[in-house]
């Protein structure tokens, strides 16, 4: 099971932002997964409607990105 820091830091920053701004959270993950059919290092997944918190939604991706940079 692969669990870098980076990975771990990347997705606590969605982690944190999302919850900052009022997301519920479901679920997160750190170690090597399929998700939607896909391989990945980790992800979180939040409950609640994509219209009600699209610029919620939006700030949240947006932090793993710029953590990452």
């Amino acid at each position: 099971m692969v669990r870098t820091l980076s990975v771990v830091q990347h997705e606590a920053a969605h982690l944190v932002v999302g919850v900052a701004l009022g997301l519920r959270l479901r679920e997160a993950v750190v170690g090597a997964t399929t998700l939607h059919g896909e391989a990945c290092l980790g992800y979180v997944w939040f409950r609640g409607s994509r219209q009600r918190n699209t610029v919620a939604l939006a700030i949240m991706c947006a932090a793993g990105v710029v953590w990452d940079a």
